[in-house]
């Protein structure tokens, strides 16, 4: 028995070993289509039967999908000499293709029917889909080994570039042809005509029609982080993973979960969205996504006052020195090449975190007396400037509310409550306070007034009231710091 946590992973790796161990063995039986030594194994079968099998067996994957996967033909049984794992792997790939690129709520439907004649009869064996199309000028490309009709940082789906390639081969091997009719914004239809080789023994293989590999290609539904932070995670770090693999989502929510509460999303579009209304303290993204690409959801947060103090990290596997300084000019804090190190992730993600609190130390030590001194960015210094000379100007009206304040810098109550936290370790609250007591010392060393003239004058309503908050802050009663203060200064 092995834990939840565990059983997860041992699932997600034995997913990606079997995706890894059919690319594997589409490439080689690439290379050996190439140099001609791949050889059809002809048995008797019924091919229709054989390929209504495949689709049904690719219904789940469909419906996981909210995808409409059908099967009609025009002919009810057609025996037929044919390869079982050469046809499968033909009408896999196209199907399976057809699946990936179809919305929710689409349909794809598989349709046979005979063509030729009667002395050269033949089948032609459609795949039709709704999905989004094929661009003209990209349909030649698509056939071509490790090409993909969308090469762009924001194209929709993952893959190797090799599967139609290899569909293509294993059907001229079968003496047909592979075609495509696409239009854009209607669908595509794929078309493979198959002549038909008639066995002498008309009886089904009961091999072709009952040995089906079926694909895993898409995970098994999965539990959906809360939307809120339990309890147990409040006090946690909150880290933003955008990427749009489940599985690599999978994988950082476990590494980095242990430590931090983690949110997804599942590309840059929906991404923006969650760190808009979650404002984590560090967001992790790829960078070639469908919708908006990492990119450009980075260079979107960075010029967003509310956000652009976040620390973002960008994963990517385009490894080019372009790459990476395009990664860093989009605003990213650090980038990060993939296949990556656990460790060296948790540990750039740690430093970033720990930098970020302390800043927020430092600020609490300093920023009122030399804010100037302080190691914070261009952006988190005009914020705080334009925070300071708000708390400033009104400083000794005791009814100054944190509402006010943040209509004065433009913000809303939450998002000043984030952006000051996020900055400063402290509530608006804390903070407003704080500047009244240290204000409050400044003129009390530099005998401004009496106790009570100058508790009036940094916003508290009573000197009782202000006596009880400075002796909590600084240790000792307002009289007595300016006499300390006085002996030191004198010594």
């Amino acid at each position: 028995p092995v834990s939840e946590e565990l059983d997860g992973q041992h699932r997600l790796m034995r997913r990606n070993a079997r995706r890894l161990l059919r690319l594997v063995n589409q490439l080689l039986d690439l290379s050996r289509l190439e140099s001609g030594q791949m050889k059809l194994h002809r048995e008797p079968g019924e091919l229709i039967g054989f390929v209504r099998e495949l689709v049904r067996g690719l219904v789940p994957m469909a419906e996981r999908r909210q995808i409409s996967l059908t099967f009609e033909s025009e002919v009810e049984h057609l025996p037929a000499l044919f390869d079982p794992d050469a046809i499968e792997k033909i009408f896999v790939n196209l199907i399976s293709n057809a699946l990936k690129f179809s919305s929710e709520e689409s349909q794809v439907s598989v349709g046979a029917r005979l063509a030729g004649s009667s002395e050269l009869p033949s089948v032609v064996i459609s795949v039709v889909d709704t999905g989004p199309g094929i661009p003209e000028e990209q349909v030649h490309r698509i056939f071509e080994r490790f090409q993909q009709g969308d090469t762009s940082s924001r194209r929709q789906h993952e893959g190797s570039g090799i599967g139609l390639t290899l569909a293509r081969d294993l059907t001229e091997l079968h003496d047909g042809t592979l075609t495509v009719d696409s239009v854009v914004g209607e669908g595509s239809r794929f078309e493979v005509t198959l002549p038909v080789d008639t066995p002498d023994d008309a009886q089904v293989s009961e091999r072709a029609a009952a040995e089906t590999v079926l694909l895993e290609d898409v995970a098994a539904p999965r539990d959906r982080l809360p939307s809120k932070p339990d309890e147990e995670t409040l006090d946690r770090p909150t880290i933003l993973v955008v990427e749009d693999n489940a599985d690599v989502r999978d994988y950082l929510r476990t590494h980095l979960g242990r430590d931090n509460y983690v949110i997804e999303a599942e590309d840059g579009s929906l991404g923006l969205e969650a760190a808009q209304e979650h404002e984590p303290d560090l967001i992790l993204s790829d960078v070639m996504m469908p919708n908006m690409d990492g990119y450009e959801m980075c260079r979107l947060i960075k010029a967003n006052e509310k956000l652009r103090h976040i620390p973002i990290v960008m994963l990517t596997a385009k490894a080019s020195e372009r790459d990476t300084i395009e990664g860093l000019q989009s605003g990213a804090d650090d980038y990060l090449e993939k296949p990556f190190s656990v460790a060296e992730l948790t540990t750039r993600v740690s430093n970033l975190i720990s930098t970020r609190r302390e800043l927020h130390e430092a600020f609490s030590r300093e920023i009122f007396v030399r804010p100037a001194d302080i190691e914070i960015t261009p952006e988190e210094e005009v914020f705080l400037d334009r925070l300071l000379d708000a708390i400033n100007t009104h400083l000794g009206d005791a009814n100054l509310t944190i509402d006010w304040l943040a209509d004065d810098v433009g913000l809303s109550r939450r998002q000043l409550e984030r952006r000051v936290e996020a900055v400063t370790g402290q509530s608006p609250a804390a903070l407003v306070r704080r500047f009244r007591l240290e204000r409050a010392s400044q003129l009390l060393r530099a005998r401004a007034g009496t106790v009570s003239e100058i508790s009036y004058a940094v916003g508290f309503r009573s000197p009782a009231h202000f006596s009880k908050a400075f002796r909590q802050a600084f240790g000792e009663p307002p009289s007595e710091h300016v006499r300390l203060r006085s002996e030191s200064e004198e010594a």
